[in-house]
């Protein structure tokens, strides 16, 4: 563009009357501003965290929730028998036609108890150790569980041990997550795993049958969440849950009628705590979808404030600059200059905004990570905001811009 040509675009876009006009309403510009600017400080980090929150809500546990369910028998009098209990139940629900398979455990996924050790892959202190959640889950735990084997064997009948739950050893062979032998062996070549002896408690050795593709811990707001193993044990107490995979489409169907066969059979022990693993996943990020939802309808009430006062601002200078309108109108300016007008008005004071918003979207998530440990907002959101702010700006000036157009020639004349 030549030097001319600029001139004549400054001219058209009445920079100079913008500011004076601007400096006349210094109070009234100065607050929308303001308002602008903490819109887009609050609205960006609530954006940032609120998908963070969803986001987690989302990780994937490796199993196959949508078709199972959890319950508790729980063994009452001195008659009880646990481990004939087991053995008698599956049994009977491995035959159903609508049953994929079932396990008696300590924790599943979403569970929110459980245990964990830590391994190494030397025996002694002052070694590298990897945290990892226990699963005691049998021989049938992957098929009930519906994980993915990647690598390596299932466990077979005779690498199952009967333990009371508080026993801390560990039958020999065990089975990893992809992503606890990755820490522990720093390759994915899975065929260098299988057969490794690793350790736990310093120096008690397990062998190493196979490895799963994934496999959540019990625990959402553990570090290490997707570090987790097999071990092929089942837990001898009076009390103990079952997880039970059913066929797709048969879940809602099956619960009552398993849970109805199962009190009946055997008299001396309660069946309670009956809940879908969609259920547990729900329960369990329960905060989190709260707040996410809280964070949204945050955003969506700045928003509607900020695209009010945005209209209410413009309304009011239409409003109160009709002579001046009329003026311009009369001395030749089009349709369009008089909307340019409002526009660049509008473009000049969110931009002020918006640079004064990204100041504070920084520093209010500098204050949210020091006092309150929360994540380092990613500047994509804050461009997200001023660019949602930047076209709401353009749109809520639209229609007042507009009205101040359609003014008639009798309008102009009268009001001169």
């Amino acid at each position: 563009m030549t030097e001319s040509g600029l001139r004549r675009l400054i001219s058209r876009l009445s920079l100079g009357p913008i500011f004076r006009a601007m400096s006349r309403q210094k109070f009234g510009v100065a607050m929308l501003i303001i308002q602008v600017a903490i819109t887009l400080a609050v609205t960006s980090n609530a954006l940032f965290f609120a998908v963070e929150r969803y986001q987690t809500t989302q990780n994937p546990s490796g199993i196959d929730e949508n078709n199972m369910f959890a319950l508790t028998n729980s063994g009452i009098g001195e008659s009880f028998d646990p481990k004939s209990s087991i053995e008698s139940d599956f049994l009977f629900l491995r035959q159903l036609p609508y049953v994929v398979d079932v396990v008696s455990t300590t924790s599943y996924p979403f569970s929110d108890s459980g245990s964990w050790f830590d391994f190494q892959t030397e025996p002694g202190d002052n070694k590298d150790i990897v945290p990892s959640a226990l699963y005691k889950l049998g021989d049938h735990g992957i098929n009930a569980f519906g994980l993915t084997l990647v690598a390596g064997e299932n466990f077979d009948s005779t690498d199952v041990a009967w333990l009371d739950d508080a026993d801390t050893n560990l039958p020999s062979p065990v089975i990893l997550t992809q992503t606890t032998a990755r820490e522990l062996f720093d390759t994915d070549d899975w065929s260098q795993v299988i057969g490794k002896t690793i350790y736990f408690a310093t120096n008690q050795p397990v062998i190493i049958k196979g490895i799963v593709d994934h496999l959540q811990s019990p625990w959402i707001d553990w570090g290490p969440r997707t570090k987790s193993f097999i071990t092929p044990v089942i837990a001898l107490e009076n009390s103990i849950r079952y997880v039970i995979r059913v066929r797709e489409g048969e879940l809602q169907a099956s619960i009552p009628k398993i849970e109805q066969a199962l009190a009946e059979r055997d008299k001396s022990r309660v069946i309670r705590n009956v809940s879908t693993l969609n259920e547990a996943r729900d329960e369990i990020y329960g905060p989190d979808i709260a707040a996410t939802k809280v964070l949204m309808t945050v955003i969506i009430i700045l928003t509607i404030v900020a695209a009010m006062g945005i209209t209410g601002l413009t309304s009011f200078n239409v409003a109160k600059r009709k002579k001046h309108i009329s003026i311009r109108r009369a001395l030749g300016a089009t349709k369009v200059d008089i909307l340019l007008y409002f526009l660049s008005e509008n473009f000049i004071q969110m931009t002020i905004s918006i640079a004064l918003g990204c100041i504070l979207a920084v520093a209010l998530n500098i204050f949210l990570v020091t006092y309150y440990g929360l994540s380092q907002l990613s500047m994509n959101y804050v461009i997200y905001a001023a660019i949602t702010l930047y076209v709401l700006g353009i749109l809520a000036t639209l229609k007042p811009s507009l009205k101040a157009t359609m003014a008639s020639n009798a309008a102009i004349t009268q009001s001169l």
